[in-house]
């Protein structure tokens, strides 16, 4: 008997891809062939086949928690290390000095915001925007991107991952300040046209004029 069981489990588990409302997903051909004490013992087979299953994902969601806290961890070290002793373009502060955006016929004015960033940080952000018509102030989300050789910001709008970005370059000025104005037309609905400053914090952007 348990001979046969253990071919019908072996059988079954390589079956188990095809669906199937009986145990290991056995056919309803093969489960009718079954006599009642094996029918218990697979069903119980099954329970525990998927207890542990469960214990072997939760651990390893646990060991991907954990190594993502330690990551997070690792990374605000970092950063806070860059923020104490900002120099040699490590920080840099992005200025959205405004411009508009337009979504279908709704047109609004981009107000002036100012975010810090240290190199390749990724940061949150909510541009402000005011409804020309009526005053009205709403957000557009975004995200910041400082690349990790300093060679530029990308702003990601709506999604982190977005494709739709507008890309600020390293000129080679950001120690003094650069001014930047772009444009980029989204889903043939939306135009957003910014104008930006970047400059450099600490060290010799301090000996800069701010705005040139």
């Amino acid at each position: 008997m348990l001979s046969r069981l253990a071919l019908l489990t072996l059988f079954s588990v390589l079956l188990s891809a095809c669906a199937s409302s009986n145990p290991l997903g056995m056919s309803d051909e093969q489960w009718q062939q079954l006599t009642p004490d094996e029918r218990k013992e697979l069903l119980l087979r099954e329970q525990q086949i998927r207890a542990e299953r469960s214990k072997a994902q939760q651990i390893a969601n646990n060991q991907a928690r954990e190594l993502e806290l330690q990551r997070q961890i690792e990374e605000q070290k970092r950063l806070d290390k860059l923020y104490a002793a900002p120099q040699n373009g490590n920080v840099i502060r992005v200025n959205i000095m405004g411009g508009s955006f337009q979504r279908d016929k709704q047109h609004y004015k981009i107000m002036p915001q100012s975010y810090t960033l240290a190199r390749g940080e990724r940061y949150e952000i909510d541009i402000e925007l005011r409804d020309a018509a009526n005053g009205r102030l709403r957000d557009l989300p975004a995200y910041l991107h400082y690349r990790p050789d300093g060679a530029g910001v990308e702003l990601s709008l709506h999604y982190q991952n977005s494709s739709d970005q507008l890309r600020f370059l390293n000129d080679g000025d950001w120690q003094c300040g650069s001014h930047y104005q772009q444009s980029l037309r989204l889903d043939k609905k939306e135009l957003i046209k910014l104008k930006t400053y970047i400059e450099y914090l600490g060290g010799k952007a301090n000996r800069c004029n701010r705005y040139r």
